[in-house]
């Protein structure tokens, strides 16, 4: 094997999955091509199975194979606006690091316009003499053009292609498949009568109406002729209004008994038609390659077929020609009001039907040496087109161009670092100017450009995450001379949580994790409670804040960041976090999916400090507006607690006695165990954790219940019912007069005690909580253990 090819390590961008000519390119092609180079598959489609995302979403698809498994690394999925590229099959378990790129699918893919690392080829099939010029222009930024014929590839060069990085790289077919066999009485061939087959959607590109009238108007009804059609086109309804095969024949005049419609025949139906009809009949105005017409020339079936275009690198000299009698203008093509696709778009050679009904009564008149020949014409296809000779081409171009790539040169040093986002320096002793470009690969959109000159350097504002492509274009020779991608994999990232608050730091910790396993990264972190974690998540590096850590790529720091006129930081965060889950924030500035996920907490399982049977209560928090300011209300759930045989715990830092707060009874709530005070963090867990429940607010303690798996009744109005978690009873008002919800449309303001942004000093103050009844709480208790008990 060349040193060079070993040096190879091909990123294929297709359409893998699924049975069109495209999808049947791909497979085959890389599949055998895998066997001479190292080969991986990002796949754009989904087949006819596809169910949802998984780790091996294909599997169900007949085709797949172990090679293909092995193959597939990464499927590309349309996501609202954007496309996401998400891991399957061996990427889960290879360090594949690719350093050539080929994309290969249809004119006009979402591929072609992607960013890519290292260097790039397009291989592309098409049908006129012109591609469109704006997909054209994006063929030209790729290192080299692979089409499938010596007439594309002339078509490419004359359209404005650099000749020396246009290669032909041909289609094969495939040869376990498509072989000679002898005749069998099957499908429609019970009888004696002479079968043409015509494959292939109805279209002005493939004549099929012209090559049908042809039929009708050269073969007689006495004759014993017919015409085998499958000619359904799934998109035609859109084009030309006829939902059926029926209704356009019907339309252009064209019913025939001796016309026999086939509505998309199975795989393996298909391959039977070609092997045991008469002749296969083709005769295109333009073919990129023509599949149905190699493979039933594999098969040693006679074919007739237009004398042009892409299908002469396999057909010329072959098979029953048809004549062209000149050349017609995409932009002229219309079958009533279906216009084709390629309208504008150069020329189709247009065949001379009067030739065609020649060659047709030829094929059927001589038939039996037109089968001999076609016998013979086989074995030549099967020796030039299999699937292995074409992978053996394609690795050879490979080479030729792995030999012979130079980068970009750059008189110039350009260098991408991170602190908290990337900046772009550029060094050197010449004077030039660029562009440089800040892209999010995830959307494909432009975040930011700036033009600066050498010796200066741009960094964008954005300091959550962001999968960067970074391009650097030489604005005195208009070329691409840097591209850089941000890639996490092993590499050191420092986390840190910027807020001691409980509630945020449970909140937030679990998708640090999350991260590192997602970019394979080495995380540092650093939260105001090191402790509770660190035993739990032996695989992350934890610091305290403000510690110096060096060697690190890229830092991330979570929280809630506002501006100083409490907008929210767009720089900081990508959404709006106040309308969104407390925990989806992390996810946000990491660039995460969201998901509710519980920190594992590192305190021991210890025996319970109280006998009997107990709830813990928690009825203070960091600011009033979170309050339960309900008049009594406290009181009277302990006092139910108590009358059902629960033991109450108040378990917060402040004190029992609250006179201003509850005068109703003086400030002392009875009835209740006292564990207010200094008492550890570790103590308070153990007693959450062997509670049969816990009833708080919208603080922290409730939310270590909702770590520790304890039933928790979640008392807010100051916060909408997404704010917290969604495994608790959640009580809110339910009167839709009642103001609620303000933690999430105003920036809480922590030094304000009386912080009610919409009624502070006014009767409705806090009226969010006031609202709600003790009998709304004591339904909840009710539910609680209604299902403690079963």
């Amino acid at each position: 094997m060349r040193d060079d090819i070993k040096k190879v390590k091909l990123y294929a961008h297709t359409p893998y999955i699924g049975t069109t000519g495209y999808n049947q390119h791909a497979r085959n092609f890389l599949r055998n091509l895998s066997e001479l180079v190292d080969v991986k598959v990002n796949n754009s489609t989904v087949g006819a199975s596809w169910d949802h995302m998984e780790d091996e979403p294909h599997n169900s698809e007949s085709y797949i194979t172990d090679t293909d498994k092995k193959l597939l690394v990464n499927q590309t999925l349309r996501s609202a606006d954007s496309w996401v590229i998400e891991p399957i099959y061996s990427n889960h378990k290879n360090d594949f690091t690719h350093n050539v790129n080929l994309v290969l699918s249809e004119t006009y893919n979402h591929l072609f316009y992607k960013d890519y690392i290292g260097p790039k080829i397009a291989y592309n099939v098409w049908e006129a003499t012109l591609q469109p010029q704006h997909f054209f222009d994006k063929l030209k930024e790729f290192d080299q053009i692979w089409v499938p014929s010596q007439w594309q590839a002339r078509c490419t060069i004359n359209q404005g292609a650099d000749p020396a990085k246009v290669k032909v790289v041909p289609e094969g077919v495939d040869t376990t498949v498509f072989f000679p066999e002898e005749p069998k009485a099957v499908l429609d061939y019970v009888d004696d009568r002479f079968k043409f087959v015509l494959f292939g959607r109805w279209d002005y590109r493939k004549s099929t109406k012209e090559i049908i009238e042809t039929f009708l108007r050269e073969f007689t009804s006495e004759e014993p002729v017919d015409l085998i059609i499958s000619i359904d086109n799934p998109w035609g309804e859109k084009m030309d209004g006829f939902k059926t095969t029926e209704e356009r024949l019907n339309h252009y005049n064209l019913v025939d008994d001796r016309i026999k419609i086939k509505h998309f025949p199975s795989r393996e139906d298909y391959v039977t038609y070609l092997k045991n009809g008469h002749v296969f009949l083709s005769c295109a105005r333009g073919e990129g390659w023509n599949l149905p017409l190699i493979e039933a020339m594999a098969c040693g079936t006679p074919s007739i077929y237009s004398a042009d275009s892409g299908q002469m690198e396999f057909a010329a000299g072959k098979g029953l020609p048809v004549r062209i009698s000149g050349y017609t203008k995409a932009s002229d093509i219309a079958y009533g009001s279906f216009l084709g696709n390629n309208a504008g778009l150069g020329e189709y050679p247009e065949p001379d039907f009067d030739d065609l009904a020649i060659v047709m009564r030829d094929a059927f008149e001589n038939y039996t040496s037109h089968k001999q020949r076609a016998l013979e014409e086989a074995k030549i296809i099967h020796r030039d087109f299999n699937w292995n000779r074409v992978a053996e081409i394609g690795k050879d171009t490979l080479a030729d161009f792995v030999e012979n790539y130079k980068e970009p040169e750059n008189i110039n040093t350009v260098t991408v670092t991170y602190t908290d986002s990337p900046i772009v320096n550029i060094t050197g002793d010449t004077v030039r100017d660029y562009r440089v470009e800040f892209i999010d690969k995830s959307t494909g959109d432009l975040r930011f450009s700036t033009i600066i000159k050498t010796n200066m350097w741009a960094k964008s504002s954005k300091t959550y995450y962001i999968h960067w492509i970074i391009k650097v274009i030489d604005l005195e020779t208009n070329e691409l001379i840097h591209i850089h991608e941000l890639n996490l994999k092993n590499r050191r990232v420092y986390i840190h949580l910027n807020s001691s608050a409980i509630g945020d730091t449970l909140s937030w910790f679990p998708h640090v994790e999350r991260f590192a396993k997602k970019h394979q990264c080495k995380v540092i972190t650093s939260t105001f409670h090191n402790e509770w974690f660190e035993e739990e998540y032996p695989e992350l590096e934890f610091v305290e804040p403000g510690t110096e850590v060096d060697n690190v790529y890229i830092r991330y720091s979570i929280g809630l960041k506002y501006n100083d006129d409490n907008s929210v930081n767009y720089d900081e965060h990508s959404k709006d976090f106040k309308v969104h889950p407390l925990s989806q924030a992390a996810c946000d500035i990491l660039g995460i999916d969201f998901k509710e996920v519980k920190p594992r907490l590192s305190f021991p399982k210890r025996s319970p400090m109280i006998e009997g049977k107990y709830v813990c209560i928690a009825p203070h928090a960091s600011a009033h507006a979170k309050y339960w300011n309900h008049p009594g209300g406290w009181q009277a759930v302990i006092d139910y607690l108590n009358a059902k045989g629960y033991k109450v715990v108040m378990i917060t830092h402040e004190p029992l006695g609250d006179a201003w707060h509850d005068s109703k009874l003086g400030g002392t709530l009875k009835g209740v165990i006292d564990k207010t005070g200094n008492y550890s963090i570790a103590d308070r867990v153990n007693d959450i954790r062997h509670a049969d429940f816990f009833i708080g607010l919208g603080s922290g303690l409730s939310w270590l219940s909702w770590s520790l798996d304890t039933p928790t009744i979640l008392i807010s109005g100051f916060s909408k019912p997404y704010s917290e978690f969604s495994d608790c009873e959640r009580i809110i008002p339910t009167d839709s007069d009642i103001c609620s919800g303000c933690f999430n449309r105003f920036r809480l303001d922590a030094g304000d005690w009386e912080w009610c942004p919409d009624h502070k000093d006014t009767e409705r103050m806090f009226e969010c909580t006031k609202t709600i009844t003790p009998s709304r709480v004591m339904s909840s208790i009710d539910n609680i253990i209604k299902v403690k008990n079963n």
